[in-house]
């Protein structure tokens, strides 16, 4: 794959070699989504995985959502 881009290479790998958190897949509401833990002991939706388009028109499953679960409850 080419990428033909104005940035430098510095610009546009920059932030790659940060260490990331590790999400995790669990069911929610019955569908299942992408979280990670943060900092503060809350769960963050990162990504939802469906097959139905009206899941995405979803308040609940838009990314960035905290979810309303406590952090026992999200297992894999």
């Amino acid at each position: 794959m080419i990428l033909w881009t104005p940035l430098y290479l510095e610009q546009v790998f920059e932030g790659l070699d940060k260490e990331r958190p590790p999400y995790e897949e669990i069911e929610y509401l019955g569908r299942k989504v992408e979280i990670e833990r943060t900092e503060d002991h809350q769960i963050r939706l990162i990504r939802l995985y469906s097959s139905n388009p009206l899941d995405y028109l979803d308040n609940r499953f838009q990314p960035g959502q905290l979810l309303n679960i406590s952090p026992n409850m999200a297992k894999k």
